[in-house]
């Protein structure tokens, strides 16, 4: 992990979703959240330390709409840049010009439409991320970074029991799997109008 100094800032996760799958977000409803990686803009202007480490917790008291969606996804990586002034508003207009959005995830209190994006990769996610840092003048720092093993190196068995532990709760709608393209209007259509489990 990176040296943090006190002043706090703002962070972007890096989620994987392994399957599609209905989640319920707080006050939100459910929402239907497609296969592939998610990035969620944060911050912490006190305790910038505390707060991530809260998010790679495994289990905690549901609170904020990225704890729901943490039940059931992996933080992958984290981004963080120090500032003393909130720029979390910043970082996630600089995202919703290129990646689509879960509308209202993260900003009830705030004018954006989002704060969690949407890429069926992961790389573009990390090369954006950095470089939507830099556009609003911070420097971007690595905080985490999920550690990759090889499947040869696992007891697949026992990974596979616990994967699938994880997911008991999980709630999946009918028509989770979009056959044919991949394209925006798929996700898109399915984000703004779920149909509940």
């Amino acid at each position: 992990m990176s040296p943090m100094v006190g002043i706090g800032g703002i962070y972007l996760l890096i989620i994987g979703l392994h399957d599609p799958r209905w989640i319920q977000i707080g006050g939100l409803g459910y929402r239907l959240f497609r296969r592939g990686y998610y990035g969620y803009v944060g911050s912490a202007i006190r305790g910038m330390r505390s707060r991530l480490d809260r998010h790679l917790k495994g289990v905690k008291r549901l609170h904020w709409h990225i704890d729901y969606l943490l039940r059931y996804a992996d933080i992958d990586a984290i981004i963080y840049g120090q500032c003393r002034r909130d720029e979390e508003c910043a970082l996630a207009n600089q995202l919703s010009s290129i990646f689509q959005s879960v509308p209202s995830f993260g900003s009830t209190d705030c004018r954006c439409s989002s704060h969690l994006f949407f890429s069926y990769r992961r790389s573009p996610l990390m090369k954006i991320g950095y470089s939507s840092f830099r556009r609003i003048g911070l420097t971007p720092h690595p905080y985490w970074k999920k550690p990759y093993i090889r499947a040869s190196d696992l007891d697949l068995a026992v990974e596979w029991r616990r994967y699938e532990a994880c997911k008991r709760e999980a709630i999946v709608g009918p028509d989770v799997e979009v056959k044919g393209s991949k394209g925006s209007n798929n996700m898109e259509n399915s984000l703004l109008n779920p149909k509940k489990p």
